[in-house]
């Protein structure tokens, strides 16, 4: 799958499946603010393997003939019960939206927008009748999930499911969650 989506700036916008290429340039701004998500090589190559059931896809902008940069990222898969602090009825059912971020720069343009709804579409395709994901409230997958018909998740099973975090990533809140798997091993 690759396809021109649109034009930004006169440069063709292309959106694809996600190669091993594209996942690292991405995953590297990942590390920055506001995820700080400092992964090894060697993670961040296993966590690729991870989407083989679901999807990740980039988009893509073609700075010369031929040639183009990743600038988004949409990554999903199938919910695994151990994976996610919240309950399912039936978690076969169930997608997880996991990584998503667009380049600052080419931000409100509606790139992330284009790969939401085609991997929503996969993995109806695919038989799934729930997504989850979770997302810093006031963040921009967190308007974009809103504008998709997502709630913010409550008791209850809805068609779309959102968890909304009211606490933004930071560097101490990554600590927290690190000692606290070490805790569970």
């Amino acid at each position: 799958m690759k396809r021109i989506s649109r034009k930004i700036s006169g440069r063709n916008v292309f959106i694809k499946e996600a190669d091993k290429h594209d996942w690292l340039v991405m995953q590297e701004w990942f590390a920055t603010k506001p995820f700080y998500e400092l992964l090894s090589l060697d993670d961040i190559l296993e966590y690729y393997e991870e989407f083989r059931d679901g999807g990740a896809y980039v988009a893509e902008i073609e700075y010369e003939p031929g040639h183009s940069y990743p600038v988004s990222l949409l990554s999903w898969k199938g919910a695994k019960e151990t994976e996610h602090p919240v309950m399912f009825k039936d978690i076969s059912e169930v997608a997880y939206i996991s990584d998503s971020m667009t380049i600052p720069s080419y931000r409100k343009r509606g790139i992330q927008t284009q790969l939401l709804y085609i991997a929503l579409k996969e993995m109806k395709s695919k038989g799934y009748k729930e997504v989850y994901l979770r997302t810093v409230e006031g963040s921009e997958m967190n308007s974009l999930a809103k504008k998709a018909g997502m709630d913010i998740c409550k008791n209850g099973y809805g068609d779309m499911i959102i968890q909304i975090t009211k606490t933004p990533r930071s560097l101490e809140y990554i600590d927290e969650l690190k000692a606290a798997d070490r805790k569970k091993l």
